[in-house]
């Protein structure tokens, strides 16, 4: 049975390809990167896109990707910076990761 942070790992993993995917019809754009900020009841997934020619501290905008419950690995549409919108949208420990209802944009709505 895999861990908490292996199926963490997959679910980032699974989700930055499906930005990769999306950002190939875009090829003046460089392709955001998806990292995870931990807080007390939640992983955030921060989404960090570079507005100038390369990733630099200075280009760079972000913005929440989803968030995680760390009790439950509930997967949970960005209400805000610092709050998830109610009702799951997958869980990490589903037949498909959490992926199913994710896109490049992040969960999708209900």
């Amino acid at each position: 049975m895999e861990t908490y942070e292996e199926r963490l790992d997959k679910f980032v993993n699974g989700c930055q390809g499906l930005i990769d995917e999306n950002h190939k019809q875009f090829t003046h754009f460089i392709p955001t990167r998806l990292r995870v900020s931990t807080g007390k009841r939640y992983f955030k997934i921060i989404v960090t896109e570079a507005r100038g020619q390369e990733i630099d501290e200075q280009f760079v905008d972000s913005s929440v990707y989803c968030f995680i419950d760390k009790k439950n690995g509930d997967v949970l549409k960005s209400a805000s910076w610092k709050a998830p919108a109610k009702h799951a949208r997958g869980n990490i420990f589903d037949n498909f990761n959490g992926l199913k209802r994710m896109s490049a944009y992040g969960a999708a709505y209900l």
